[in-house]
């Protein structure tokens, strides 16, 4: 959603309310002075530039006209003009429309982005162009460009309407909280967001606002990326050292394999150590008894074995008594 076109909306939306101030004052200045013409009474010819003025050099909100400092400068001296009688006042209503024609014709790309016909934005060109073509109808004729969805353009319009209504920079910003950054039927407003509204609060235009919005995704993006990038070499890691552990017990058991292929028959399958009774561990080592072994080679008796240094010198069973 463009700020220019926001500003455009809100512009009709005050231009309208400025209007109808305006047609109050001369209703007044009517019924109270009976005069002809606004211009014949001092006061309320006053009062009404007063108005229009205070709508362009005392607005609190940001606007198409926020930040044009010369012409703001010489729509003020154009007032004094005015209102000293030395102008007419549709010098001041020219100039003005003037400055808005330039505005939107500088800005109607922005605005126009997420039109469907392509061919639009030249047609309003020329109605830009056209002296006799009123500003007014040129923006009815962008709205309807730029319209495709009547649920979303009824919110858009309760949300102009609220905007213009706004009484202060805090009810603005609530506004464009609730229809920006705030999910139907969510509240509160998620943490990741409340940076954005602290760049309204700050004065920061929809348009910033909207280019850190797409700074902050492309880095989010990025972050989910490099994680995923991480987490794809640590399972490379993790697969290749389950790998490894694998190929080394596979290894080690071809190794212990080839060992007992190279044992002598009569030490495949040993007797139990003589002094504790624990079963005999080759990798371990083991102590025997050279006599019985010789007879073991015999076959005249078993060979005795023992587990450990410490069985053999056993004071009661052990080999050296």
């Amino acid at each position: 959603m463009p700020e220019a076109w926001i500003q455009l909306r809100l512009l009709r939306a005050k231009d309208e309310a400025l209007e109808k101030e305006a047609e109050r004052i001369r209703e007044a200045c009517t019924a109270a002075h009976n005069k002809k013409h606004i211009v014949e009474c001092p006061d309320c010819y006053g009062e009404l530039l007063t108005a229009i003025r205070n709508r362009y050099l005392r607005s609190s909100d940001t606007e198409w006209f926020t930040g044009r400092r010369a012409f703001l400068a010489e729509l003020d001296a154009l007032f004094t003009e005015a209102k000293d009688y030395r102008i007419h006042p549709d010098e001041v209503d020219a100039r003005i429309q003037e400055e808005k024609r330039a505005w939107v014709r500088e800005n109607l790309d922005t605005i126009l982005g997420s039109a469907e016909d392509p061919s639009a934005q030249d047609a309003i060109l020329d109605r830009l162009n056209d002296k006799d073509a009123s500003l007014d109808g040129i923006a009815g004729d962008i709205d309807l460009a730029l319209r495709t969805d009547e649920v979303a353009d009824a919110q858009f319009d309760a949300f102009v309407a609220r905007v213009s209504a706004a009484q202060s920079p805090d009810d603005r910003i609530d506004a464009y909280k609730e229809m920006f950054f705030v999910a139907p039927g969510e509240e509160p407003l998620q943490p990741s967001r409340q940076k954005y509204i602290d760049m309204l609060k700050a004065n920061k235009t929809m348009d910033q606002v909207l280019d850190q919005v797409t700074t902050d995704k492309k880095a989010k993006e990025a972050a989910r990326a490099q994680r995923k990038d991480l987490e794809d070499r640590l399972n490379t890691f993790q697969r290749a050292r389950a790998a490894h552990g694998a190929k080394m017990v596979k290894k080690a058991k071809a190794k212990e394999d080839m060992e007992k292929s190279r044992i002598p028959a009569e030490f495949a399958h040993l007797p139990p150590c003589l002094v504790c009774g624990e079963a005999i561990e080759l990798s371990r080592g083991y102590r025997c008894c050279t006599v019985c072994q010789l007879f073991a080679g015999w076959k005249v008796s078993e060979t005795t074995v023992y587990c450990s240094e410490k069985c053999f010198r056993d004071p009661i069973k052990g080999q050296v008594r």
